[in-house]
């Protein structure tokens, strides 16, 4: 549930996909791994005209656990996150290697 929350937020908040397009995306992808977002960051870094420097992921509640989640493990892919209410449980792992 987790994952699917923060991919939602991610896909439409990209402007790329309007929400009456999701299912039909949905149907498309091939994000089912533990790996998910190495698969999702290639297809759409491949299929559409990205800045990778400027990726900025959010959430709210839960998508915000998974921003800080994505953030922890993959940090050298944006350029900065702003979780909103999301807990995490990622602290040791983000304060003992964060940059200042």
């Amino acid at each position: 549930m987790k994952n699917s929350v923060l991919i939602l937020s991610l896909i439409l908040s990209t402007g790329l996909i309007q929400a009456q397009d999701i299912d039909t995306f949905l149907l498309h992808l091939r994000w089912s791994t533990e790996d998910w977002f190495e698969t999702f960051y290639q297809d759409i870094i491949g299929k559409y005209r990205i800045d990778t420097t400027r990726i900025y992921p959010t959430g709210l509640s839960l998508g915000g656990e998974g921003t800080w989640f994505l953030a922890a493990k993959y940090p050298d892919i944006f350029a900065a996150i702003a979780p909103i209410s999301g807990f995490t449980n990622e602290s040791d792992y983000i304060l003992e290697n964060i940059n200042h």
